[in-house]
């Protein structure tokens, strides 16, 4: 049988104790128990500078599922205790498919306590009894017995200097050991926590306060430790339904009855949970939040570490792209002398600032490559001028076609690329069309004696915080790639057709 004991947060001695009472009782009668501490749920939309901690916090309470639960005890009076009576009954509506029990009464639903004059430890461990007694009769129990319950906590002094220890072995380790989950793991057990699970999602998911929180289908138990040992898990990960965590948790080894779950995440990017052993020793206030802020800033420092190396290497691919041009004008500057647009610098520097101030969640962005594939035969037959004057050309048509709001840049000689970041789905085909029109007119053009042929990839990309202008540029050239390869393999099967029908 599991669990869910809603509490707003270990920082105070009423909220530990009724934790150690609850945890008393969990492990009597053999049942998993799992503490969920957030913060205290606001009214409405917070505007204030710590809102988006206290909404992080509470992004807790959605995991509570029937799939990975069987019953619910909320400590109502202290989690609502800014809300109004109509919010607290919506609150606990959440929870109408579980068993539900409250700490204090409320009008509608079964309280768990049957006295506030009990003592606090008394408090928790009745809540336990007594879902643990409805749940296996359906009937309330009339009363519960009154136990002695050993007290056993660290002196906040010493659990201070663990905590500081664990702290300074992680943060000063090198990036190598800090990248690896299980030694974040293993310092944890330093701490008295010899049973803990990271689950991480495969992309970050963002948390703002104002929007509806939907969790991820899937999450992947990443690495765990079990009775202080490393457990065996493949790279990937096992992966887990999201709403079925506990259950998949307890199926892969973790077996001890009381826990507790705190969310992990880097800024406002939600990367997965961390479920640990609720070690008695260590149920005295802001314990758990410390133990979280250790893995969570262990964490911190490898990604923003990982992003320093990933800009390095695309900073240093792009001079090296930069090297590689056959215009000196490129190099000065942010303009194109010949058409008025950005050069290769110019494109790269816009593109950034443009994604950065645009492309965000429910967004796309439109990234274009397009090839004067014809320019080569048009400088050497009918000279420079001409060239460049195609050049200007499909610069004009270009804009036209992608609009004043885009961003086109001539990368190459013959080559230029587009970006346009909109909230419409679906431009990319828009455009694909448009641009098929236009090479149709250019090729058919009497204009010049000369034909204008472009060979174009365009692709659409939706806003993922992990998608970088990098990968959509080479996604989109190597798309190019592709159609003249398969244009060269056309035009090669209908040579070797007319040779043999000559013959």
């Amino acid at each position: 049988m599991n669990i869910a004991l809603l509490v707003s947060e270990l920082n105070n001695d009423r909220i530990s104790r009724i934790c150690q009472g609850a945890a008393y009782a969990a492990e009597k009668n053999k049942v998993t128990l799992v503490v969920i501490p957030g913060k205290k749920l606001q009214t409405g939309k917070i505007s204030e500078t710590e809102s988006l901690y206290e909404y992080q916090c509470n992004v807790n309470y959605e995991y509570v599922t029937k799939e990975s639960f069987d019953a619910v005890l909320v400590d109502i009076d202290e989690i609502g205790k800014n809300l109004l009576i109509l919010q607290k009954e919506a609150f606990l509506g959440r929870f109408r498919e579980i068993s539900l029990m409250t700490l204090t009464a409320m009008e509608g639903f079964p309280c768990a306590v049957s006295s506030k004059e009990a003592s606090y430890e008394q408090q928790g461990y009745e809540a336990v009894e007594r879902i643990v007694f409805f749940q296996k009769t359906q009937l309330m129990a009339q009363k519960t017995e009154k136990v002695q319950i050993p007290l056993q906590t660290m002196q906040p002094e010493e659990a201070i200097h663990i905590i500081t220890k664990t702290s300074q072995s992680l943060l000063q380790s090198d990036s190598q050991s800090v990248a690896e989950n299980n030694q974040i793991l293993r310092k944890a057990e330093y701490i008295g926590v010899k049973n803990t699970a990271i689950l991480l999602y495969e992309e970050e998911q963002q948390r703002l306060p104002g929007r509806k929180v939907l969790l991820p289908e899937y999450i992947n138990i990443r690495e765990m430790i079990i009775s202080g040992k490393k457990a065996e898990i493949r790279k990937e990960g096992i992966q887990s339904r999201t709403s079925a965590f506990l259950r998949t948790l307890m199926q892969s080894g973790m077996k001890d009855h009381v826990w507790i779950m705190k969310n992990l995440f880097l800024e406002e990017n939600q990367l997965g949970i961390m479920v640990s052993e609720m070690n008695p020793l260590f149920m005295i206030p802001e314990a758990d939040t410390l133990l979280t802020t250790i893995v969570t800033g262990a964490i911190r420092i490898f990604s923003r570490e990982q992003k320093i190396l990933s800009m390095k290497k695309e900073l240093l691919e792009c001079q090296e792209e930069l090297a590689r041009d056959d215009s000196v004008l490129d190099h000065i500057g942010d303009q194109d002398q010949m058409t008025g647009r950005l050069n290769r610098r110019g494109f790269f520097a816009a593109a950034y600032d443009r994604l950065k101030q645009e492309f965000h969640e429910g967004t796309y962005a439109v990234v274009a490559y397009v090839d004067i594939d014809s320019i080569k035969n048009i400088n050497d037959i009918y000279g420079r001028e001409e060239g460049d004057y195609s050049v200007r050309k499909v610069s004009d048509i270009l804009n036209l076609v992608f609009g004043e709001k885009c961003i086109i840049g001539r990368i190459r000689g013959d080559e230029f690329a587009i970006l346009l970041v909109s909230s419409e789905e679906g431009r990319a085909e828009e455009f694909r069309s448009e641009m098929g029109l236009q090479n149709t007119r250019l090729m058919t053009d009497n204009e010049k004696a000369y034909m204008i042929h472009l060979q174009f990839s365009i692709c659409e990309f939706e806003y993922s915080d992990s998608l970088s202008l990098r990968e959509m540029l080479m996604e989109t050239d190597n798309n190019l790639k592709n159609i003249k390869k398969l244009q060269f393999d056309t035009e090669l099967d209908e040579s070797v057709l007319r040779d043999a029908s000559d013959k």
